[in-house]
């Protein structure tokens, strides 16, 4: 009885605790925010988006694990993908007056879907080699996953730079978050596994690896 009365007077607490942040937030966050200088509040902006990015990913790599034991490497690849090409297409609607939550659940959906497809890719990567072969695999992801990362940011510097001399900035920032969510779509159709592939992995009783 004593340590349930306690836990019950712990969760009062915790849930005062929370109240009086989101009270803080609403009434002085957003106006200390607004009267940092420009530059002040550009990194305020900058350092919250990287947190709700990493914050997602983090929460959905778990989760991605479980998945792809359950349903295969290919298709959580695919579902992570998906929710990726979801939340660059709504980041692409954001203009500077667009609501914060907005471009927070954006950009969440984006680390989601990169934490998704990261741990599901990995999965398939590993599980197509031997176990002798495992340290290969390992440095093959991390190569291409390299690559990816550094081709994708310039080929979307490029895009931005070419629009933006034309249309200005924010039809140039739409444009390529869409052309990035086209080809994150266009990556989803690909890894979705066929399903006589599925219908085989199912009666074989193994995990999925594709």
């Amino acid at each position: 009885m004593p340590g349930r009365a306690l836990l019950k007077k712990t969760r009062r607490t915790d849930a005062h605790v929370v109240q009086a942040i989101e009270s803080v937030i609403r009434s002085e966050g957003w106006e200390i925010h607004r009267d940092l200088p420009a530059s002040e509040r550009l990194s305020v902006d900058v350092a919250v988006l990287i947190g709700d990015f990493s914050s997602s990913l983090t929460f959905a790599a778990p989760m991605a694990g479980r998945l792809t034991d359950r349903f295969g490497p290919g298709s959580v690849a695919a579902g992570g993908l998906f929710v990726e090409a979801t939340g660059l297409a709504l980041a692409s609607r954001v203009t500077a007056d667009s609501q914060v939550v907005i471009v927070c659940v954006a950009i969440g959906l984006v680390g989601a879907g990169v934490g998704l497809f990261s741990v599901a890719n990995m999965t398939q990567v590993m599980g197509a080699l031997g176990d002798e072969q495992q340290g290969v695999a390992g440095a093959v992801t991390l190569v291409m996953r390299t690559v990816g990362i550094t081709a994708g940011v310039v080929v979307a510097s490029a895009i931005f730079r070419a629009q933006e001399a034309t249309a200005g900035f924010f039809p140039a920032f739409e444009r390529t978050l869409l052309v990035m969510a086209a080809v994150a779509l266009g990556a989803a159709v690909v890894a979705v596994p066929s399903r006589g592939v599925v219908s085989r992995r199912r009666g074989s009783g193994r995990p999925a690896r594709g």
